[in-house]
């Protein structure tokens, strides 16, 4: 835990694991008279009611494909021999527990990614989304025999290269079905809607996998995954494949060290929990990590001063399962919840993700390449010439719910103040939106932060999304209205001329100082701030709102807590038009990104690339996760359509002109565009998808193509709102959305 500077600090509360290992890590943990057999269910559940009664936030169940613990061919007859399989023994204990989380080990190497991925997700199903998987290779030539694939010791490089193409299958299968895509429509008799089954397409140097998964998308979207890691290989591992690494330190110097690798490695965004073998009983072994054989007293001491170094929390390895763990649940817990430092109780319903701080992971960031993409709304609830902002407010809540029946994603509301649009407070208009749906997620597209604070927020979003649970998305971006001492930005250096890519235009970039320089945008602007305010810097907004919904935050010495807010799995989603700062932030902090190509269609593939290049993996995202922006207009022949569309320049142009956006204007009475109007609106009104269902469809796959995007947001905007509904349905059936 770091406090706002991003410096080890006073840190907030500890989290707190378990490591069992048949009767204990002690080697002679199996003469204690009180211990059953291991190959009996009720040792396990009865174990993980123990800890459960300590609210500890996980157990890992330790497993090998050596008949006893440690690399040895030959077996010991002093030591506990023969073991159950730790992914079935968790299944066992899940029914007997309510909270804790479930983290069996399971091997990568000899096995498949299609076993693995349907035991782990087939367990968080029968937690109710308390399951994690702990990776491990198996390098030795006894155990290669076992399964007489391969001959010999195997490389620990070779092996975890493997591992990283492994877990990237495992997560993509997990991820191949839509959180909804069982229906169970009686009506209709279908009990899947087939259009969100996806294939991963997966092709590597060890595995090629079509998928899809056998089990539906698991309760937790992406099961928890960790890794035991020693070297800087597996840190790498860690970093690029897991949400939690264990580390083995011995004292501060050591953690200090390990941190720093762990980091080097490319693991900032990682958990970090350091391993500590427990022997309150004080008889020592030897063991890879810290053998503590003190007191609950001195053992907290040292957690503690472990995780203001910057730990995120600890995982206990009793040496004796029978006595140690009743220690670790009767002394050590509840000295730490008088030091403020662990919970008093679990919350109902809480993954182990949510209880981690882990966020859910959006679906769709793993499909293979022959799947569209999944489609999404963005809207900002025009105002028709002649209309008003209620029916206009009444109109979005109508296409909102449509979406959700045609099989869009998401639906976003953008925010714009005194013009003829009526989404001037996206937190209030999503808070409605959501609650006329039921399974749709909704954001904003986005929240402009120079014109509000990172805790108002954090506060509303927490409050949307505890009325709403794992269906709010917190868009922000950049207002229009610059701090002090910045400069309006400048028009992207690059090709000036009209160029095609692979079927998409892209027009020069525009000039947009004129419009935001403009006398009325900054009038209106100065009315969004109090008097004599400065517009915050948008990268400290952005890492305030990050601590916040983490619990990170620290101002002044002191620790402040946004609730609702925070640990309610909310992670924003940067919008940006350029390669500048927005583009290039998303990527440093490991955000998914949004890139404005309806906007500035100039200057979309250099924030795309601007993004990609900045990009660290975190504790959000493993890889980039790309969303692009196009205005659509669908109608069933290409004539309608551009009819309809005939107005679209002349609301832009009165963007562009300095006054706002007028109320939409309506395409039966208006005059062409003058050449001089043209001229102002031609980038926008050319990359405009106009026509039927095909030759829309058609443009979005090039620009998903050249983009390389993950997700496409469309924008359709008409006069007539039964010509915007019907624009986005005959979309959605012919991208194939809910089929």
């Amino acid at each position: 835990m770091v406090s706002k500077s991003g410096q080890p600090g006073q840190p907030g509360a500890l989290h707190l694991g378990v490591a069992l290992d048949g009767y204990g890590w002690h080697p002679q943990a199996w003469r204690t008279p009180a211990a059953g057999s291991v190959l009996d269910g009720r040792y396990w559940t009865d174990l993980a009611r123990t800890a459960e009664l300590g609210l500890l936030d996980f157990l890992t169940i330790e497993d090998t494909f050596t008949v006893q613990p440690g690399r040895r061919a030959a077996i010991d007859p002093r030591r506990l021999a023969g073991r159950a399989d730790a992914v079935l023994v968790a299944a066992r204990i899940a029914p007997a527990t309510r909270h804790i989380g479930l983290i069996p080990v399971a091997t990568v190497t000899h096995t498949e990614p299609f076993h693995v991925s349907k035991a782990i997700a087939t367990l968080d199903f029968v937690s109710g989304g308390r399951a994690g998987w702990q990776t491990r290779v198996s390098a030795t030539a006894h155990e290669a025999a076992l399964f007489g694939r391969r001959d010999g010791a195997l490389d620990v490089d070779g092996l975890f290269d493997e591992a990283t193409d492994f877990v990237e299958v495992v997560r993509r299968l997990w991820d191949s079905w839509e959180d909804d895509a069982v229906i169970r429509d009686g009506a209709t008799g279908r009990y899947i809607d087939r259009g969100k089954l996806h294939y991963i397409d997966f092709t590597g140097k060890h595995f090629a996998v079509k998928g899809p998964s056998i089990t539906p998308r698991p309760p937790q979207g992406q099961p928890v995954v960790t890794a035991l890691a020693h070297t800087a290989r597996i840190y790498e591992f860690a970093a690029g494949s897991t949400d939690l690494v264990f580390i083995t330190p011995t004292d501060d110097a050591s953690v200090r060290a390990l941190l720093a690798q762990v980091h080097a490695a490319g693991g900032a965004g990682l958990q970090v929990y350091a391993d500590v073998a427990v022997s309150f009983h004080g008889e020592a072994f030897r063991s890879d990590a810290l053998v503590f054989t003190g007191g609950a007293t001195d053992l907290v001491d040292l957690l503690l001063s472990w995780q203001r170094l910057g730990i995120h929390g600890a995982r206990l390895r009793p040496a004796v399962n029978a006595t140690d763990l009743p220690v670790i649940v009767e002394q050590v817990v509840p000295l730490l919840q008088r030091a403020g430092r662990f919970r008093t109780g679990y919350r109902d319903g809480e993954t182990l993700r949510a209880r981690l701080g882990l966020p859910v992971a959006p679906t769709g960031t793993r499909w293979g390449p022959d799947d569209r993409v999944p489609l999404s709304v963005l809207d900002l609830a025009p105002i028709s010439a002649g209309g008003d902002a209620p029916t206009a407010l009444r109109n979005t809540i109508d296409l909102a719910r449509a979406a959700e029946r045609w099989g869009y994603r998401r639906f976003w509301v953008a925010e714009h103040h005194f013009v003829g649009v009526a989404s001037s407070a996206p937190a209030v208009l999503i808070g409605q939106i959501a609650a006329a749906t039921t399974t749709i997620r909704v954001g904003a597209g986005a929240v402009q932060l120079g014109y509000t604070t990172a805790a108002a927020v954090v506060e509303s979003f927490g409050t949307l999304a505890a009325f709403h649970p794992g269906r709010i998305d917190l868009g922000v971006g950049r207002s229009a209205r610059r701090r002090s001492g910045t400069e309006t930005p400048r028009p992207e250096e690059g090709p000036r001329d009209w160029r095609e890519v692979d079927g998409l235009v892209i027009p020069p970039p525009f000039d947009l100082r004129p419009v935001l320089n403009a006398d009325r945008a900054r009038a209106t602007g100065s009315v969004l701030q109090q008097p004599d305010a400065v517009t915050p810097d948008f990268v400290a907004q952005v890492d305030d709102i990050l601590a916040m919904l983490d619990g990170s935050y620290r101002i002044d010495g002191f620790d402040v807590h946004a609730v609702p807010g925070e640990q309610t799995g909310l992670s924003p989603w940067i919008f940006g038009s350029s390669k500048g700062t927005s583009a290039r932030l998303a990527g440093q902090r490991g955000l998914p990104f949004v890139a404005s190509y309806h906007i500035t269609p100039g200057t979309a593939l250099d924030a795309v690339d601007a993004y990609r290049d900045a990009f660290v993996p975190s504790r959000y995202l493993s890889r980039p996760y790309l969303v692009v922006s196009a205005d659509v207009v669908v109608a069933e022949d290409t004539a309608t359509a551009r009819h309809l569309a005939s107005s679209y320049g002349h609301w832009v142009y009165s963007i562009r002109a300095g006054e706002g956006a007028i109320p939409y204007p309506d395409p039966d009475h208006c005059a062409p565009l003058t050449d001089e109007q043209l001229a102002v609106v031609n980038d926008r009104v050319a990359t405009q998808f106009v026509g039927d269902p095909d030759e829309v469809a058609d443009r979005l796959a090039a620009l998903q193509r050249v983009t390389g995007a993950d997700e496409l947001v469309v924008t359709s905007i008409a006069y007539r709102h039964r010509d915007r509904l019907r624009s986005h349905e005959l979309l959605a059936k012919r991208w194939g959305l809910g089929q």
